[in-house]
């Protein structure tokens, strides 16, 4: 299963640049087989907030959470500690590092934009790597 980070997401929701890179891996992977954590669930509805886009959040999570079946995760005070754990031994801010703990504690791949996990040595996935990944994995 698949983790996506929040800046996938929002590339779609804003209509950013990357938006099609992102709706195209929503077309070639059930969204039961991606995964949400709850932070960038919550940093998506203040930044959606910010651009007055209410109905947009209520839709996402009408479509991708609710009809869509995408897993939604969070984290116990124990997995927090070990992100308060990372955020003192890497050069991560708390987004990230909170994404990184989900993606190992739930054994999942990232699939981010962020070049920062590279940097760190964690493996991610863009969402066309994600594809050819998940398509490798129905064929075997």
């Amino acid at each position: 299963m698949f983790l996506i980070d929040t800046n996938i997401w929002l590339e779609l929701l804003l209509g950013q640049e990357k938006a099609l890179q992102t709706n195209e891996m929503l077309q070639k992977i059930p969204l039961h087989n991606l995964v949400i954590s709850d932070f960038a669930l919550h940093s998506i509805g203040v930044i959606l907030d910010r651009h007055k886009k209410h109905k947009e959040f209520n839709d996402f999570i009408e479509d991708i959470i609710i009809k869509g079946k995408t897993k939604l995760v969070t984290l116990s005070a124990l997995q927090l500690q070990k992100v308060a754990n990372l955020l003192e031994t890497s050069g991560f801010d708390f987004d990230d590092a909170y994404q990184v703990i989900t993606m190992q504690e739930y054994n999942l791949q990232l699939v981010s934009f962020d070049s920062d996990f590279a940097k760190q040595k964690i493996d991610s996935y863009t969402p066309q790597e994600a594809i050819l990944h998940y398509i490798t994995i129905i064929n075997q």
